[in-house]
């Protein structure tokens, strides 16, 4: 996916908007006092066998709700609220249901049916219009018995009780937006099924695992305390950015970019708001500004608010912590490029408040990732920077590739924001909690990039999360289907460690709970993408699962699955068995089965061979006498090549993998720290690891600018 011209990496920094929640909205007259949520509305989809309908009315007002002749009757409390439950319904439709109290409504084209909730990151977010084969699959999505309710962004301090969002019937025409992975899902569904598929998304790029659980399950563990305490007291330092948000304001005059050869004249960078305001031989003009949801940014343009009155650009908005905004022109009206090989530097005057960076977006750069300056910081006076063009780092999660200075396509300003490593709770009050009134079957998970490198607490606070849900919604036990990270960065057959590998694990061992499936997606992904096009493949493995886990259809399911090693006696073979074997074990592609690695006594791995023997895959190395742990796939990408005759892969594994209470230490979390610049000064925006012993600029989702 290219970046927009002049956008920044919107999946790699974190998108902080904030929704604030309305009060119900009014159905009928503004006389009327019953008032209904926004999920119970036309064109939405009832769970089949038990669903409720609930709203506002005058204290204790009788309602009732008729579908398809069946009457339910409730009450309003004095508070006003009411619920109906309404059991034993079949699925069917389209339906017009009714509901009457101080005023009658109807609602209509509802269907009755199943309906998953799906959440995580940027993957269940993605779009099916951003995916392979984009056209061919929009252009057939006449399916108008799949429903979609999208959850928009939203983070509340307190659990929030209303939706925001509509139900969308799926249509050629409305497809395109529907977050894929759930769409290809609840096609797979609809077609096995012959129901209709109602679809509750709410999903936000870049988001961290502790951002969706709910307060009681943190405050069930010792790790979620500690984080909800260190959270308390960073909104104590920064009210301003936590709330209503802090402003921003940064004048700009006398933009240029410096030539190498001190002979040749600057190339000026026009800062009007019109292509036909760049002086001769300059470039720029048309200036935009852009900010996350909940945050706004603004452009100005004065021919005499610079310094000694020379034209000025101003910046000025509002931007909530975590959130994004900038402004930026194009270098040509067009969009082409410019050759920069020959200049060294950007110059500029700046006065303002805050921290801002640069970013210069080029061919080179796919997938939304930019190449960055380091900040520099505005005052109440106006100030030379002078920044080099050599010091720009690329950011956010790409394989570094070299500047295209031949073919630079624009320039912006960003502002520097503090960054959220994981705000507890937040999208799970403003996002999960509003939808928890609605009944549903299951939900589906696509998360666990942001979370690279913390896969110790994510494997306690996935169980958690999926328990705080379950109590949330009164459903004891819904089926909770994973999405296991696919494949990512370059392929690699080496031992070694691997966080993403880590993580795929965490995701496996949700499995202790009830009606908790993974599907493993190891064989997809796209090792220079971390937003991988094939989310067709998701959808239909997480149907798979589905069909298993919550409708106990028989079937595939999943591929081969780790059971246990034995090793014989003075052997220098290990022999793993299979839990599940899917269908049968066998190689892809063809040549000998490679993946797996092997230690000995020294607890060093070594690349090993390895067969196939009826269920099981023997695994050696002839340097290792006595082998004692055995990994498979063990990698951000692994080169591996074991499936089920049923097509499916097997799941990574390693039968080192440390037990309860007895992992490795506990990672310590990123902290916010002033750094010095050499010469004097400080900034904002970098984290420090004591563990890793590293530093990071302006960290999001998986990497940041460094």
């Amino acid at each position: 996916m290219q970046a927009r011209m002049w956008a920044v990496n919107l999946f790699s920094i974190f998108l902080l908007g904030i929704f604030l929640t309305n009060p119900l909205s009014a159905s009928g007259s503004t006389q009327n006092r019953l008032k209904l949520p926004a999920l119970i509305a036309d064109h939405m989809v009832l769970q089949r066998d038990h669903a409720a309908v609930w709203g506002r009315d005058l204290p204790g007002q009788a309602v009732t709700v008729t579908l398809q002749s069946v009457r339910n009757v409730g009450k309003a409390d004095a508070a006003g609220k009411w619920r109906v439950e309404m059991r034993d319904l079949p699925a069917g439709g389209p339906y017009d249901m009714t509901i009457a109290g101080s005023a009658s409504v109807t609602i209509r084209d509802v269907y009755v049916g199943e309906v998953w909730v799906g959440s995580g990151q940027s993957n269940m977010e993605m779009s099916l219009k951003e995916t392979l084969d984009a056209g061919q699959q929009i252009a057939h999505a006449q399916v108008p018995k799949i429903r979609l309710f999208l959850q928009g962004h939203a983070m509340a301090a307190n659990p929030a009780e209303e939706a925001q969002g509509r139900w969308v019937v799926c249509s050629p025409e409305t497809a395109g937006d529907f977050p894929a992975a759930a769409y290809f899902f609840a096609l797979n569904l609809q077609k096995k099924l012959g129901v209709p598929v109602g679809l509750l998304v709410a999903a936000w790029g870049g988001s961290f695992i502790e951002s969706w659980m709910a307060r009681d399950a943190f405050e069930a563990s010792a790790d979620g305390k500690a984080l909800l305490a260190e959270w308390a007291q960073r909104t104590r330092k920064d009210l301003g950015l936590w709330n209503g948000g802090a402003s921003r304001k940064l004048e700009l005059a006398n933009l240029r970019f410096l030539p190498k050869d001190p002979a040749k004249p600057p190339l000026a960078i026009s800062q009007g708001t019109s292509a036909t305001s760049a002086p001769d031989s300059g470039l720029g003009g048309l200036w935009k500004s852009d900010a996350a949801a909940g945050s706004s940014v603004n452009y100005s343009f004065s021919e005499k608010g610079g310094p000694k009155k020379a034209p000025a650009g101003r910046l000025t908005g509002t931007l909530w912590g975590g959130a994004w905004g900038f402004i930026g022109t194009q270098l040509k009206p067009d969009g082409t490029g410019v050759d920069l090989s020959a200049y060294d530097a950007i110059e500029l005057e700046a006065r303002g408040d805050g921290q801002y960076f640069i970013f210069t977006p080029q061919p080179s750069i796919t997938d939304a990732d930019n190449y960055l300056t380091p900040p520099f910081t505005a005052t109440p006076q106006w100030k030379r920077h002078r920044i080099s063009l050599d010091g720009l780092k690329q950011s956010g999660w790409g394989t570094p590739k070299p500047r295209t200075k031949e073919a630079v396509s624009g320039i912006s300003f960003g502002v520097v924001v503090p960054t959220l490593a994981a705000i507890p709770t937040v999208m799970y009050n403003g996002m999960i909690h509003p939808l928890t009134a609605y009944s549903i079957r299951g939900a589906i998970w696509y998360q666990g990039e942001a979370n690279e490198g913390h896969a110790t607490e994510y494997g306690r606070f996935l169980p958690l999360m999926i328990q705080s849900w379950r109590k949330a919604w009164g459903q004891k036990d819904f089926p909770f289907l994973i999405a296991q990270l696919p494949l990512f960065r370059d392929p690699t057959d080496a031992p070694g460690e691997s966080d993403w590998a880590e993580i795929r694990e965490a995701q496996a061992m949700a499995r202790r709970e009830p009606k908790v499936e993974t599907a493993v997606l190891l064989d997809l992904g796209e090792a220079k993408s971390i937003h991988p096009g094939n989310k067709s493949a998701v959808g239909e493995r997480l149907a798979m699962a589905a069909l298993h886990t919550a409708y106990g259809m028989p079937g595939s399911w999943t591929g081969p699955r780790f059971g246990s090693m034995t090793v014989e006696e003075k052997g220098k073979k290990a022999t793993i068995h299979f839990e599940e074997t899917g269908k049968g074990l066998e190689t892809r592609g063809g040549g000998s089965l490679t993946g797996f690695t092997l230690a000995g006594k020294d607890g060093g791995f070594r690349r090993a061979l390895a067969k196939i023997e009826g269920d099981s895959v023997v695994v050696w190395n002839e340097e290792v006498a006595e082998p004692k742990a055995v990994r498979y796939g063990w990698a951000d990408n692994p080169v591996c090549n074991l499936f089920g005759k049923n097509g499916l892969p097997a799941e990574p594994f390693r039968t080192d993998r440390p037990v309860p209470g007895a992992e490795k230490p506990k990672a310590v979390p990123y902290t916010w720290k002033s750094v010095q610049i050499v010469g004097g000064g400080f900034v904002d925006g970098f984290v420090f690891h004591p563990t890793a012993k590293n530093v990071c600029y302006a960290r999001t989702d998986v990497g940041g600018a460094y």
